[in-house]
Order: structure tokens, then sequence, then C-alpha cells
């Protein structure tokens, strides 16, 4: 039980952190940005295209570990030293691509170096961050969120600028000294957030006798609300997953899309997604975490529903299936990270997150392996579709049971 800590300074320089905290999710979120590299490295490396792809999904793995350790470290020692560590990691790793010479390298430096940087940098930068708003924790837990989904619209059209002006080598090298000056700047200038800090006239709900209670990660993983989040969280990811990993995929070999429209499609889930993000954030301050997310695998089981059965024409549906699996993917990654904290408390919240984030995390395997096995068994996704339908079913059943455990507790 921590002792609240009011301080009027911190109300106002809390704003400066989540502006800085904002920048710095951007450039965390670059892995948004790799299908644009891979294609132009592994021409340039003379090498195939499959084995560049490995290393997005070994930074997709290494971020999660990265995770736990920095939200660990942070939560004791301050996040400072790991935004720092962080944005010289994921720099380094683009400079170090811009040297590479043959793929298994690029896998090392951006697979290894570029996802633990990754996942270092969003854990300690987030964590922190959360701290800071216990009274808007939605809101800015919405809006640091739909900051880090932006990558995804941001950074590719940056890139191939660069790609088409400088070439791939030059490319990964600019963006690696922007991310440098860029994270470990923001870093510096971030302050970290004293353990029970609460802005004025703020009394958070679980306050008792003026403390805060706060579970480290291992007590937060003895309790059934855990679990039932986490599977929750794994089933509401899963579907947007298999849909934004498949998106032009789906578009070309299902929709009958040309290449341009199916770029479009890619751009229209990333927007969807960063919406989502923000979206879900403000409206769980007004009607709950739980309500929120409910709604939010509402729009899986239909976008999956209505996507099992678009075929070539059905332009409407396609759309609105695609909009509402990445609106409802988004929700999942802006409501997680506030609702962690309000359950478990802030002093952990960081190492906590990370460990919240492992189920997010294989997702990013479960669900490409799904779509792409039913496909090259099948030649289509349909059967892939149940598979994402029963999923969301399934995280009805993890909700419904979330919610009971937390009325219980109160």
């Amino acid at each position: 039980m921590k002792p609240l800590v009011n301080d009027s300074r911190l109300d106002k320089k809390r704003w400066m952190v989540f502006l800085l905290a904002c920048f710095i999710l951007v450039c965390a979120g670059a892995n948004y940005a790799w299908s644009v590299f891979a294609q132009p490295l592994a021409e340039h490396l003379n090498g195939e295209i499959g084995d560049i792809a490995f290393a997005f999904s070994l930074a997709s793995c290494c971020s999660p570990i990265a995770m736990l350790i920095a939200g660990w470290v942070s939560d004791h020692y301050g996040p400072k030293p790991m935004m720092i560590l962080g944005g010289v990691m994921m720099g380094g790793a683009f400079i170090g691509c811009s040297f590479a010479t043959n793929a298994i390298t690029v896998i090392v430096v951006y697979g290894a170096v570029f996802g633990l940087g990754m996942g270092a940098t969003f854990s300690s930068t987030t964590g922190n961050l959360l701290k800071f708003f216990p009274d808007r924790s939605g809101f800015v837990s919405g809006l640091a969120m739909a900051a880090y989904g932006a990558s995804s619209v941001i950074i590719p059209p940056v890139a191939v600028f660069l790609l088409n002006g400088w070439g791939v080598q030059h490319a990964f090298f600019m963006l690696g000294i922007a991310f440098i000056v860029i994270v470990v700047t923001g870093g510096a200038l971030s302050t970290r957030c004293p353990v029970g800090f609460a802005p004025t006239g703020f009394v958070p709900k679980k306050a008792v006798d003026g403390h805060i209670q706060s579970f480290s990660t291992t007590e937060m993983m003895r309790t059934k609300r855990f679990w039932f989040m986490w599977g929750m969280g794994v089933c509401g990811a899963l579907a947007g997953m298999m849909a934004i990993s498949y998106a032009a995929m789906i578009a070309q070999f299902q929709m009958q899309y040309q290449p341009a429209a199916c770029a479009m499609v890619v751009s229209v889930v990333a927007v969807g997604n960063m919406s989502g993000r923000f979206i879900a954030g403000v409206l769980s301050d007004y009607i709950g975490r739980v309500p929120t997310l409910f709604l939010a695998q509402l729009l899986n089981f239909l976008g999956m529903l209505i996507l099992w059965d678009c075929a070539p024409g059905d332009n409407g549906l396609f759309l609105m299936s695609i909009v509402a699996l990445g609106l409802a993917f988004g929700a999942y990654m802006g409501v997680y990270p506030s609702l962690t904290t309000e359950e478990f408390g802030p002093a952990h919240n960081s190492a906590n997150y990370g460990m919240m984030v492992v189920g997010f995390s294989s997702t990013a395997m479960i669900g490409p392996y799904i779509m792409n096995l039913f496909y090259s068994r099948y030649g289509e996704f349909d059967q892939a579709y149940m598979v994402g339908i029963a999923v969301t079913l399934l995280g009805f059943v993890f909700g419904f049971f979330l919610k009971r455990a937390l009325s219980a507790k109160s």
C-alpha cells in the first residue's frame, strides 16, 4: 500500500511527459513499416524475401521479453534508462541494417536488437505515462496507443520517400539516426512519476485510508481476473490480427482486387486500428473498460461473420468487415493498458502490462499461421474465418467470467 502523493507542479509537467511519450511511441511503432523495407532489402542483399520476413517475426517475439524486463527495471529504478537504451537499440538496429551484407545479419540486428529495443521503449514509456494519469487513464491510454498505431500511417510513406530518393541503405541509416535523436531526447526530458502520485483533488477508487493498493506481477498472476483478462485479450486480438496480417491477400484472392486497391485496404485497416485505440480509450472512461471490450468483441464477431460471407463485388460489406476488425483490434490495444493499471495498481504496471502483452504478442504468430494453414490447404480463407468466429465467441465467455470476477471483488 503506497501513500498518495499530490504535487501541483507535476499536474502541469505530466502533459509534457504525455507529449514526449507520443513522439517516442510513434518511433517505437516502426515495426509497422517493415513490409515497406522487406522487398527492397531482399533485392539489395540478393536474398529471398522469406528470409528477410523472419526478422519481423523475431522482432515480434523479442519485444514482449524486453517489455517484462524493462517494465520491472522501470518500476524499480525509473523509466529513463530503459527509454534511452531502447532508443539507442532501435536506432542502432536500423543503422546496422544499412550496413548489412546478408540476410542473417538483418535477422539478428533487426529481429533481436530492434525487437528488444522496441519492447523496452514501449514498456517504460507507457508504464510511466499511465502512472501520471489515474484520473484520465482511458483518454490518455487511447491517445498514446493511437500514437503507437499511427506509425502504420506515418512511417511507411516517409520510408517510401527515402527509399525512392536515396535507396534502402541510406533510408535505414537516416531513420535510425532520427529514432535515436527523438527517443533518446524524449527519454532524457521525461519525468519519472513518483510512487503513489495522484493529481490534485483526485482520489483513486481503490485507495484505502489514503493509500493505493498495487500488485506485483507474481501477485497479479495469482488472481483469477488476470487469467480472464489475459484470455479475453488473446481472443479479442486474434481475429483482428488475422485480418490485419492478411488484409492484402484477402483483398487480392477473395475479393479479386487490383494491387492499388489492395494497398488501400491495408491503409483502411491501419486507420481503423489507430482510430479504435483512441475511440475505445475515451469511451471506456464513460461506460467502463469491460463494457467497451464487449462492444469490441461484438465488432470482431460481426466483422468475421461478414468477411466469411463476402464474395467479389460485395465491396460495401467487405469494407464494413475490415473496418470493424481494425476498430476492434485497436480497441483492445487502447483499453488494456488502463484496465491493467486500474485493476492491479500503478506501482508495478510497466511489468504487469508487459505480462499482459505476452498474450497479445502471441496472436502475431498464431493469426498469420491460421490464415496460411487453411489457405495453403484449401485455397480459400473460409475455414480460417470459422476459427476466428469460434475464438470471438470464446472471448465472450472469458469476458463474462471477467465481469463476474470484478463484480465479486467489488
